[in-house]
Parts: structure tokens; C-alpha cells; sequence
């Protein structure tokens, strides 16, 4: 079986949850058409991996775990709307402010899950949430 977008982030505390709902209805009305991002579990991407079999999950988040320290109890500030490049506007999103240890995590987990990156993950890193494409 395989998930489609596949991700490595940081859960959207529950008591913004609604908010962030009552958001993409708000951008539902601007923009008619926009597919939203209603996941399950609304998020801050640190790293995108597409499409994975279930049976690797658990390997991917083996080869992550002693990363995670580094970002233990990071402060984040969110807001703004972004694309991620004036040539790529199929994600709308909205901004975290990037901390300096965010990126130091990515980086280190980008070497270990080389071989799990999604063939398209070529954009510098930006910490956000999708709001939809």
C-alpha cells in the first residue's frame, strides 16, 4: 500500500485547529477552485517525501530519530501567505518563520533519507503548512 504526500512535521497544536479550518474557508471564498488541505492532521512540513510503501515508515522514522532532539522545544512564529517561487504557484501556504534549528534538522535528515526524497523535492527549504493547491 502506498500514502500519498508523505511527510516529516510538526503537528498544529489542537486549539488551532479550528482556526486553521475557518482559514481555508475564508481562502475557499477568495479563490474558488483551490483544492484545500484539510489533513487529518494540520502540520509545519520540515520534509517532504511523496509517495512511500507503509512497509518503509517505520524505517524512515528509525533513521530520523536521533535528529529529533535538535528540535525539541523550538519557538515558531507563523504567518504570511508564500508560494514557494514565482514559477511553482501550485501550493499556496503559510510561512514559519525559519528558526536556525529547523534548518539544521532538515539538513541532517536530508542526508540520511537520500534515498526516500521525492524525485521533485528540489526547492530550498521552507518551513510552512499548506493551505492548498
Amino acid at each position: 500500500m502506498k500514502y500519498t504526500s508523505c511527510f516529516i512535521g510538526i503537528p498544529l497544536p489542537t486549539e488551532f485547529e479550528e482556526d486553521f479550518k475557518e482559514l481555508g474557508l475564508k481562502i475557499e471564498g477568495i479563490l474558488p477552485g483551490i483544492a484545500l488541505s484539510y489533513a487529518k492532521t494540520p502540520h509545519i512540513t520540515l520534509y517532504y517525501l511523496d509517495m512511500k510503501s507503509q512497509n518503509n515508515l517505520d524505517e524512515i522514522a528509525n533513521m530520523i530519530k536521533h535528529s529529533k532532539k535538535i528540535i525539541a522545544n523550538v519557538c515558531l512564529s507563523i504567518g504570511g501567505f508564500g508560494l514557494f517561487s514565482p514559477n511553482n504557484s501550485k501550493v499556496l501556504f503559510i510561512g514559519v518563520d525559519s528558526e536556525p534549528r529547523l534548518t539544521t534538522f532538515n539538513e541532517l535528515i536530508s542526508k540520511d533519507l537520500n534515498d526516500y526524497s521525492a524525485i521533485d523535492n528540489t526547492l530550498g527549504f521552507k518551513p510552512h503548512i499548506t493551505l492548498g493547491r
